[in-house]
């Protein structure tokens, strides 16, 4: 099982932090047994010539990215049978009450990651997220996984999401997300979770 992590939002509890912080997992479920993920392997491939198709010059990152560029992102999975799962943790930070985790911005994330994972079927999971983060967050972030994970992670790695068009899906999907809880027109807010369609298996919303 390969699992893509990626999340939208900040975890600041400021004035002007984000109300929601999105977390959200791409799961491809296949293995061949030698380490490859076909599908994986096949969405990648289909994402880098949408982007070729789309001209696109940058990574594919949601909140960048024009509507034109997403709709032809989200149809080009559709068209060319992408196949995967998603899960996604959405945490209205006006719920949370704890000091710990309202002060600690490594606390919170690493609490909603584990809730993510414990809440979702994940076993034996190499689990790849952006490793745009200090060396210190990513050691502690290691350290957090392994604790008590009872067979849910078997690798983590850290990936560059420029040259990783997985991570980029993962931005991509969250990002379609987290746009649906804070767009104020809820009559356009499904737009991309329409076009993620039955792939997206569960959104928990953290009480």
């Amino acid at each position: 099982m390969l699992v893509i992590i990626d999340e939208s939002g900040d975890t600041g509890f400021k004035d002007g932090s984000s109300r929601y912080f999105v977390m959200a997992m791409i799961v491809f479920e296949d293995n061949d047994g030698d380490g490859h993920y076909p599908s994986a392997e096949h969405t990648s491939s289909i994402i880098r010539q949408i982007k070729e198709d789309a001209s696109h010059k940058t990574e594919f990152h949601f909140s960048q990215c024009s509507h034109k560029v997403r709709q032809a992102f989200f149809s080009g999975l559709n068209k060319n049978s992408c196949d995967f799962k998603v899960y996604a943790l959405v945490i209205d930070k006006q719920k949370i009450y704890s000091p710990q985790l309202r002060s600690n911005t490594k606390s919170f994330y690493n609490f909603i990651l584990k809730q993510l994972l414990a809440k979702n079927p994940i076993v034996n999971a190499k689990i790849k997220i952006d490793g745009r983060k200090s060396k210190i967050f990513r050691n502690e972030l290691k350290t957090y996984l392994r604790r008590g994970q009872d067979g849910m992670v078997n690798k983590l790695k850290f990936a560059n999401s420029k040259t990783d068009y997985l991570v980029q899906l993962a931005d991509m999907c969250c990002g379609a997300i987290a746009y649906s809880y804070n767009r104020g027109d809820k009559l356009n807010a499904d737009t991309y979770i329409k076009l993620l369609g039955k792939r997206i298996k569960n959104i928990w919303e953290f009480e």
